[in-house]
């Protein structure tokens, strides 16, 4: 393995092969990181890519304006995250 400044602090050798393996990604956006850590760690990347598909492959004669939220305050902490997250 060839020297990777990123994994200076990763002692775990099963989780340095496996980022050895996999290509040594490495990005900058906070959305991606937090996107990662969601599909690592708490929900199926299946579904994620239903909720996914479901919001960005709409037609556009089936979206008659903005998003809908029933509940307002978890619209306006998903909009807050958002704006977190995309700066």
């Amino acid at each position: 393995m060839s020297h990777d400044p990123y994994t200076e602090e990763i002692t775990n050798e099963a989780n340095l092969r496996m980022r050895e393996a996999s290509g040594r990604v490495n990005d900058n956006r906070p959305l991606v990181a937090f996107l990662y850590e969601l599909a690592r760690d708490e929900i199926q990347i299946g579904d994620i890519e239903d909720k996914l598909d479901r919001i960005t492959n709409l037609p556009p004669e089936k979206v008659p304006g903005p998003f809908m939220f029933t509940n307002g305050w978890l619209a306006r902490w998903a909009q807050d995250a958002a704006d977190r997250l995309t700066g």
